[in-house]
């Protein structure tokens, strides 16, 4: 963790008051009910996620969203061109990467946010806790050029990338393995006797945590029934409104990512909200020691996870198996 000493306290001061109002703004434009906007929690939990939500200002919104594994009608460049230019290894910048954001446009929700996570933990890192070994691995190996890729494109579970990108609890499970946070399990309301006990799993969100949204009850996908594939969304939890819906209480979920569906021109980077209602399980994944992502110098870039691996093509996972995969 980093150090403020007293010459830099009132400087700290005033970056995180600048962060929290910026975060604020950002809900407030958004939210119908300007009510609404006051009980959203925008305090970092630590100096990481501070670090984290500073490099979430710094992107710029939309871009485009697109997951297609070519260039789409529309863009100069296939998500996947985009995440290989914006993270380079540099040998001249003493072996760490060159991270620039503004490449990785259009983009989809896991590689906005495994590209924020990688931006903010490079920012982080000022005393060189997290080796050279570990930030090649790190990289995302997205080229399917085998004459130019350094390594063989990484499917789901595949090395840090292609666990972070995998169908399931994804980031998770890279950081449970890595030793890196802490994973919480937020499921459906039938999975909890009553009311109060499922509004008070989403007490435990903080912003700043990384969130695993599940639309539907399926975890996975089975190549023989195609149609029960999971639909999920990978964002960072900025906060949430309790509201209500024609007397039912149904929160509001605020959340950044790049959002959009397939392919969407007018998609991309930004803030986006939902409601309780519409999320059928989470997993929230907090980042609470960043040196530990010095391990990923032990997860080799062809290393693969079964499991990920195993429902990103012919498995329906378990709630059981979903939380043995994140430490639960």
């Amino acid at each position: 963790m980093k150090y403020y000493d007293k010459n830099n306290y009132k400087n700290y001061i005033k970056r995180f008051a600048a962060l929290c109002a910026a975060l604020c703004v950002w809900i407030a434009l958004i939210t119908p009910d300007a009510r609404a906007a006051v009980p959203v929690p925008v305090k970092p939990d630590n100096i990481f996620t501070e670090d984290l939500l500073r490099v979430v200002l710094t992107v710029e919104p939309l871009g485009g969203y697109d997951t297609a594994k070519t260039k789409s009608a529309g863009f100069a460049q296939s998500t996947w061109d985009g995440i290989d230019a914006a993270v380079k290894l540099n040998a001249s910048y003493d072996g760490k990467p060159v991270i620039d954001l503004s490449l990785a446009r259009p983009s989809f929700c896991s590689s906005a946010c495994y590209l924020i996570l990688l931006k903010a933990l490079l920012n982080w890192d000022t005393s060189g806790a997290i080796s050279n070994e570990a930030w090649a691995n790190l990289k995302p190996y997205v080229l399917r050029d085998e004459d130019k890729a350094v390594w063989p494109y990484q499917d789901d579970g595949m090395g840090c990338w292609g666990r972070a990108n995998a169908n399931g609890p994804g980031m998770a499970v890279l950081v449970y393995q890595l030793g890196a946070g802490e994973n919480i399990y937020i499921g459906g309301k039938g999975e909890y006797d009553d009311l109060n006990q499922y509004w008070s799993a989403w007490d435990d969100a903080k912003t700043g945590d990384f969130l695993k949204i599940f639309w539907n009850h399926y975890i996975g996908y089975d190549s023989a029934t195609p149609k029960t594939a999971e639909s999920g969304h990978m964002v960072l939890y900025l906060g949430r409104v309790e509201s209500y819906d024609k007397n039912t209480r149904d929160d509001w979920i605020y959340y950044w990512s790049s959002n959009g569906s397939g392919t969407k021109l007018d998609g991309g980077y930004g803030i986006s909200r939902c409601r309780a209602s519409q999320i059928s399980r989470a997993v929230l994944t907090r980042i609470t020691n960043p040196a530990a992502f010095d391990n990923a110098k032990n997860i080799a870039p062809d290393n693969t996870d079964q499991w990920l691996y195993a429902i990103g093509v012919n498995h329906l996972g378990s709630v059981a198996e979903l939380k043995s995969a994140i430490g639960l």
